[in-house]
């Protein structure tokens, strides 16, 4: 009976040193928009990136809800982590993970007018008319501070539907949006006879991180351990170059003819890795336009 016992007590301390612990992972919770292609993307890219490790495991939540509720609930660790383009105040209020997951894509945005005004916006007047023209723009959007301290003139509104028809309304002169956006807005109100300006987007700096709580250094520090080596090893390209918001706008912007204005983001934090060109699409500059900047810097 000893001799068992002993059997027993030695097999149990044996396999206590071969079993892997079952300790739980610690849950990673994120809303998601369920209609937000950029959300999607973010939420793959999240879980891809924590699949790689032992400790985390991404929790999804989805919810239609302002973003900005959504950095509220992750100040109140309510939420663990929420993407968002970055600005001088949401990195004093919540930790920047600064990998741009999208690589400057969405700060290029295409421009809806009227049909019957495209003429207007011929290649020479472009810049002119953006100047002396009024633009539409959500109200609580961080684009509109862009504009605005480039000394254009704007209208605001809850949302870009009903923007849309304030500008067949005549409103105001312009809409600039996410350049993917742009042609889904037109294609979806066909009845508001509103274009796309071919071969003008207006461009500026505008990096996309995820953010977690002051106080979650671990998760954050994983993070971006993680999200280097899948910029390094390719990974963050080919899956951001999967979705279909990303190829639709490389596509649009490949064209030779296209003009990019640029403006300054005044509300761009001090160490947004702009020199580091890992980070960024590069596209191909037209070198006999001076207004051609196919750059997300």
């Amino acid at each position: 009976m000893q001799r068992r016992t002993r059997l027993l007590v030695a097999i149990t301390i044996l396999l206590a040193f071969v079993i892997p612990s079952t300790k739980a992972l610690e849950k990673v919770k994120m809303n998601v928009n369920p209609n937000s292609d950029m959300a999607l993307y973010a939420q793959s890219l999240l879980r891809l990136a924590l699949n790689q490790q032992h400790t985390y495991q991404l929790e999804t939540i989805y919810n239609d809800t302002p973003v900005q509720r959504d950095i509220d609930m992750v100040r109140f660790n309510e939420l663990d982590i929420v993407w968002h383009p970055t600005n001088r105040r949401l990195e004093k209020q919540l930790l920047a993970i600064r990998v741009p997951i999208a690589k400057g894509l969405m700060g290029y945005q295409s421009v809806i007018v009227k049909k019957q005004r495209l003429p207007e916006f011929s290649i020479v007047n472009q810049r002119r008319l953006l100047e002396t023209l009024s633009f539409g723009v959500p109200r609580n959007t961080g684009d509109k501070q862009i504009y605005l301290s480039a000394g254009l003139t704007g209208v605001y509104s809850s949302n870009e539907q009903t923007l849309i028809h304030m500008l067949e309304g005549e409103r105001f002169d312009y809409l600039p949006t996410d350049t993917h956006k742009a042609h889904k807005l037109v294609l979806d109100n066909p009845k508001l006879n509103l274009v796309v300006v071919p071969d003008l987007v207006v461009s500026f700096i505008k990096p996309i991180y995820f953010f977690v709580n002051q106080n979650d250094v671990q998760l954050a520090m994983l993070l971006a351990e993680r999200l280097e080596h899948m910029v390094n090893d390719g990974t963050l390209d080919d899956l951001l170059l999967q979705q279909s918001f990303a190829a639709y706008t490389i596509n649009k912007l490949s064209n030779d003819k296209m003009v990019a204005i640029e403006l300054t983001n005044p509300v761009l934090p001090e160490k947004t890795p702009v020199a580091d060109s890992r980070y960024w699409y590069q596209f191909e500059a037209d070198e006999q336009s001076e207004e051609t900047l196919l750059s997300s810097l």
